[in-house]
């Protein structure tokens, strides 16, 4: 996987069940509440998967205050169920 990065990159894996939501891709990620009152801010993801399950572009929803001021940022997340990270792990 050291060939995929930019030099002085950095490689970060997280085991999440990739293998089933690659096949159920979910298009919505639960709700996360921050602060209360006039700071409370909420916080939700939206994710468009490639067709071949391999990852998905995230569009990532922050809505904060008493009139809904909307904050958003995008990022690719490529994906690697358990079965594919262990068989490059034993190349």
């Amino acid at each position: 996987m050291a060939s995929l990065l930019r030099p002085g990159g950095l490689f970060v894996a997280s085991v999440r069940d990739y293998d089933t939501m690659a096949e159920e891709k979910p298009r919505v990620s639960d709700q996360r509440v921050f602060g209360g009152g006039a700071e409370r801010r909420v916080v939700f993801q939206v994710w468009d998967w490639r067709r071949d399950g391999r990852g998905y572009r995230i569009h990532q929803y922050a809505l904060a205050g008493p009139v809904a001021d909307v904050q958003a940022v995008e990022t690719t997340q490529y994906t690697a169920g358990v079965s594919r990270l262990a068989a490059n792990s034993a190349a």
